[in-house]
C-alpha cells in the first residue's frame, strides 16, 4: 500500500530499519541492499487497496443529484422554504426507480451508500410543522392527481409510490393499506407484508388498537403464505386469539444457514450413484469438456424432497433420492464444447424447485492466445442459464438466457456464473459482462418465460490481466441470499448489496477494503492474490449479515438494515478455516484445521471464542448440524462428528472408503463401500441423509438400525 494511504510500503520499512546504520555504507551497496530486501520482502506483506478501488454506478451517476440534494435543503435552510421543497420534491419524482445513492460514511477500510430518495423522504418527515403544512398546501393537488389515477387503476406499486413520494399526507397510511391488500390479492404476499409494516410507521400518526389488531391478522396470513411461519405465528399470538394459518410449502426456506439436526449416530452406504462421466458425449472433443483439473473442485448440487439434481459441463443429471437410479438426463448442449474447467472452484451449480429446474451451461468461450509463453487472453467463458419443466416427462426446455432469439442484448451477453435463488416463480441471478470493466448486475427473471423482471447495477471492478490488459481469469462471483423480500448479495469484486425482491430498489451498496493482485518474481501474468476463504454463503442472524468475499482477507459483520459494518474479523492466515458453515445455537461455526465458534450477537469478543482442532480435515466442505461439524477425513475416508463443545473427540459415522484387512467381514458387509474415492466435494443434510456430493459420483448414507417393521 503507498505511504500516502496510510501504511508505510516495503521501501519504508526497509529505510526504518536500515536508519541507524553506519555512515560509512556506500550509496551503491544501500541500493542492492534495498533490491534484495525488496525481492525478500514481497511474499511477505498483504497488499491491500482502499475503498474507492470499485466503480459503483449507482455512486458514481448520482453526483449530480446529490448535489441538488445538498441544494435543496440549504435552500430551505436559508429561508427560501417554497422554492427549496419545491426542488427537493421534483428531484424525488425524478430519481423515483432509478435508485441513485449517496455516501452515509466512509473510511480508508469501508464505504456505505444509501438511496437519496430515503434521504429526502427522511428529511420531509422530520421537517417543523409550519414548514410541513406549506408542503402540503404546495402539492396535495398533485397528490390528490396520482392518488386517484392509482386507484381507478388498481395499481398497488402506484398506490405505494404516491405514499412515499409524499410522505406527510394525510391520506399515507389508508394507501399504503390499500397498496398492501392489492398485493396480497396479486399474490404478492412478501410486498403486502412490506407495505403494511409500513403503514404501522408511528410516524404517520398514532395506531389505534382496532387498526393494529386488523393489521396484525392480514399480516399473519401474508407471512404464512410467503413462508415466515415463525413470524405468522408470533403475529397471531399478539393480538392474543388464536388465527388459523394455512400451511406453507415454502417454511424453513429462509432458515437454510440454520443447521440441521443430526440423523444417525451410526450410518453405512445405501446407495452411489455411477460415474457422472458416463452420461457425457462419449466423442473425445466433447468429453474434455468434462474434464476437471482439481480433484477438491466443489459441485453445488440441487436437493429437493424426492431428487439429487447434478450439474456437468455437458448434461443435467436427475437422480432419485431414495434409489440413486438416474431418472433423466437434460442435455445442456454447451456453445464450446471443446472448453475445459481449470478453475479450482467451477460453476458448475443446479437448482431445482417445484416443476422448475436450472443449471448453468458453457454458451461461448473465447479461445486462449499467447505470445512467448506469455497469455495474450485466457479460455474465457461465458455461461448462460437454461431452465427445464421437470413435469412433464424428458423434461421439456422453457428458456435459456444466452440464446439468440432472446431480445435483451444485455441479458444473451450476460455470464451467470453464480448459484441463483428461486422462489415463488422468480430466478435472481448474479452475472456479469465485459465493457473494459467487469460489470456485476443482479437480475429478476421471469422462471416461465426467462423474461426479466428487472435488472439493478451493482458494482464494476477488475480482475487480475494479462500483460496486454485482457482479463486473466472468469470473475468469481459471490453468493445470493433471500430473506423474506431482500436479496443480498456479494459481488466478490469489492462490494455487497441488498435489493428488494418485488421491485429491485436497491436498499443499500457498501464496499469493503480489497486484497490487491500483485506479482511474485516472475513477470507480467504471475500474478498472485492470498485466498483464505472457499465459496460459502451469505448468513442472516438477528439482523447481522455475515460476508466472507473471496477478494477480501477477512470475515464481515454488516447491519442488514442499511450496510453499516459492525466487526470485521480479520483471517490474512486462514486460521479461522476457509468454510463459513452456519449457525447452530447462537454461535457462528467456521471449519478448517480449526473448528471456530464464535457468539454470533457479538462476534467482535474474541474470549468468547471456541476452537477444536480438526484432525486431517479433507478439501470437502462441511456440513453443520446441532450437535457439530460434519467433515471427512483426508487420510482414513472416514466420516466424523467433531462437537462444537472444547476437548471433544471426534466420533465416526459412517465410511466411504474400503476398509482395512483386518475388518474383511465389516467390509463385505458394505459392498458399496469399495475402492478409494476423492475426497473432495462438499457433505449435505437432507432429512434422514447424509449426501456426499464429488466431483465423480455422489453418496447417500443412512442410518444403519433398520426401522421395527422391518426387523
Amino acid at each position: 500500500m503507498d505511504s500516502k494511504k496510510g501504511l508505510p510500503t516495503a521501501m519504508t520499512r526497509f529505510r526504518k530499519t536500515t536508519s541507524t546504520a553506519e555512515k560509512s555504507v556506500t550509496p551503491m551497496l544501500l541500493c542492492r541492499g534495498v533490491s534484495l530486501a525488496l525481492l525478500l520482502l514481497m511474499p511477505a506483506f498483504e497488499v491491500r487497496a482502499d475503498v474507492g478501488r470499485a466503480l459503483l454506478p449507482l455512486l458514481v451517476g448520482a453526483d449530480s443529484h446529490s448535489q441538488q440534494f445538498r441544494d435543496s435543503i440549504q435552500r430551505v435552510q436559508d429561508g427560501d422554504v417554497i422554492e427549496g421543497l419545491r426542488r427537493l420534491q421534483g428531484l424525488n419524482e425524478e430519481i423515483w426507480g432509478l435508485d441513485p445513492l449517496m455516501e452515509s460514511y466512509r473510511d480508508e477500510s469501508w464505504l456505505q451508500t444509501v438511496p437519496i430518495s430515503d434521504r429526502i423522504g427522511d428529511y420531509i418527515r422530520a421537517l417543523p410543522e409550519g414548514q410541513k403544512k406549506i408542503y402540503v398546501a404546495e402539492f396535495q393537488t398533485r397528490a390528490n392527481s396520482i392518488l386517484n389515477k392509482g386507484i381507478e387503476d388498481r395499481d398497488p406499486r402506484l398506490l405505494y409510490q404516491v405514499a412515499r413520494l409524499f410522505p406527510v399526507m394525510d391520506f399515507c397510511r389508508e394507501t399504503l393499506i390499500r397498496s398492501g391488500e392489492l398485493f396480497f390479492e396479486n399474490d404478492e404476499s412478501e410486498a403486502a407484508l412490506n407495505v403494511w409494516q409500513l403503514a404501522l410507521d408511528p410516524q404517520l400518526g398514532e395506531v389505534s388498537s382496532e387498526l393494529l389488531e386488523e393489521l396484525s391478522r392480514k399480516m399473519a396470513f401474508a407471512a404464512s403464505r410467503s413462508g415466515q411461519q415463525s413470524r405468522a405465528e408470533s403475529l397471531a399470538k399478539a393480538i392474543g386469539e388464536a388465527v388459523s394459518l394455512p400451511s406453507s410449502a415454502n417454511e424453513g426456506v429462509q432458515s437454510s444457514s440454520t443447521a440441521p439436526e443430526i440423523p444417525f449416530s451410526q450410518g453405512k452406504i445405501v446407495w452411489k450413484t455411477s460415474a457422472y462421466s458416463r452420461h457425457v458425449y462419449s466423442e473425445s472433443r466433447s468429453m474434455r469438456g468434462y474434464s476437471i483439473a482439481d480433484p477438491s473442485s466443489i459441485i453445488w448440487p440441487a436437493i429437493s424432497d424426492e431428487t439429487l439434481t447434478i450439474a456437468t459441463s455437458a448434461k443435467l443429471l436427475r437422480y432419485d433420492l431414495d434409489t440413486g437410479k438416474l431418472i433423466s438426463d437434460f442435455n445442456l448442449r454447451p456453445g464450446d464444447s471443446s472448453f475445459e474447467e481449470e478453475d479450482p472452484h467451477i460453476r458448475l451449480w443446479a437448482v431445482e424447485q417445484d416443476s422448475y429446474a436450472l443449471a448453468s451451461y458453457v454458451a461461448r468461450a473465447s479461445r486462449r492466445e499467447n505470445y512467448l509463453g506469455y497469455d495474450i487472453q485466457v479460455a474465457l467463458p461465458w455461461r448462460g442459464i437454461k431452465c427445464w419443466d421437470t413435469s412433464v416427462d424428458g423434461g421439456r426446455l422453457l428458456w435459456d438466457s444466452a440464446h439468440r432469439t432472446v431480445e435483451s442484448e444485455e441479458l444473451r451477453t450476460t455470464s451467470f456464473n453464480t448459484r441463483p435463488v428461486l422462489k415463488d416463480g422468480r430466478v435472481y441471478a448474479l452475472g456479469w459482462r465485459k465493457s473494459g470493466y467487469i460489470d456485476v448486475s443482479l437480475w429478476c427473471l421471469d422462471a416461465e418465460t426467462g423474461d426479466p423482471i428487472w435488472v439493478r447495477p451493482i458494482v464494476g471492478n477488475q480482475v487480475d490481466l494479462t500483460m496486454f490488459g485482457e482479463p486473466s481469469r472468469e470473475p468469481i462471483l459471490g453468493s445470493l441470499l433471500l430473506d423474506s423480500d431482500v436479496v443480498y448479495c456479494c459481488s466478490n469484486l469489492g462490494a455487497i448489496a441488498a435489493v428488494r425482491s418485488w421491485d429491485g430498489k436497491v436498499l443499500w451498496v457498501s464496499e469493503y477494503e480489497q486484497i490487491a493482485p500483485r506479482k511474485r518474481n516472475r513477470r507480467y501474468n504471475n500474478r498472485f492474490r492470498s485466498q483464505v476463504w472457499k465459496p460459502n454463503p451469505m448468513i442472516l442472524h438477528e439482523g447481522r449479515l455475515f460476508v466472507t468475499p473471496l477478494d477480501a482477507g477477512s470475515l464481515y459483520c454488516l447491519s442488514a438494515v442499511d450496510g453499516g459494518l459492525l466487526t470485521k474479523i480479520t483471517n490474512d492466515e486462514g486460521a479461522l478455516g476457509p468454510h463459513m458453515l452456519g449457525i447452530a445455537g447462537n454461535r457462528l461455526v467456521l471449519a478448517g484445521d480449526l473448528m471456530t465458534s464464535i457468539v454470533a450477537n457479538d462476534p467482535g469478543r474474541e474470549e468468547l471464542w471456541r476452537q477444536s482442532i480438526v484432525r486431517n480435515p479433507s478439501s470437502s466442505r462441511p456440513a453443520l448440524v446441532d450437535e457439530g461439524v460434519l467433515y471427512l477425513n483426508g487420510q482414513d475416508g472416514v466420516l466424523y462428528l467433531q462437537n462444537l463443545r472444547q476437548g471433544r473427540q471426534p466420533v465416526p459415522v459412517a465410511s466411504i472408503r474400503k476398509t482395512a484387512r483386518g475388518e474383511r467381514q465389516r467390509r463385505w458387509s458394505d459392498p458399496l463401500n469399495m475402492g478409494s474415492s476423492e475426497l473432495g466435494g462438499r457433505v449435505d443434510v437432507s432429512g434422514d441423509r447424509i449426501l456426499i456430493t464429488q466431483i465423480e459420483r455422489s453418496t447417500c448414507i443412512q442410518s444403519v438400525e433398520k426401522p421395527k417393521e422391518q426387523r
